[in-house]
């Protein structure tokens, strides 16, 4: 139908129909639960660092409606842009200091 319809190549055809096919299973495939995320960033050593989290959060939630974005170090707190993350940072970050 690609090579048909929009007169393309073999090769480009069949790319085209194997992303189309598998582009719902990508998207949920890649998407990453919030809470699920939240465990794992603050696994381990950052562990104790999750009570800071859950104050920040609460204190946001406090703005108005957000989509969060989980990331696999981080979160992406967003409305049409991203106006924060959220996320331990790094031991040798010197930014905060």
């Amino acid at each position: 139908m690609f090579k048909e319809k929009f007169d393309l190549g073999y090769g480009d055809a069949n790319s085209l129909a194997h992303v189309t096919r598998n582009i719902d299973e990508f998207s949920s495939a890649n998407e990453i639960n919030a809470d699920d995320a939240v465990l794992e960033i603050y696994a381990g050593k950052s562990e104790p660092l999750r009570l800071v989290h859950d104050a920040v959060m609460t204190e946001i939630e406090q703005i108005g409606d957000f989509e969060i974005a989980a990331k696999k170090k981080y979160l992406s707190l967003r409305r049409r842009k991203q106006f924060a993350t959220v996320g331990p940072g790094r031991k040798d970050d010197s930014r905060w200091v």
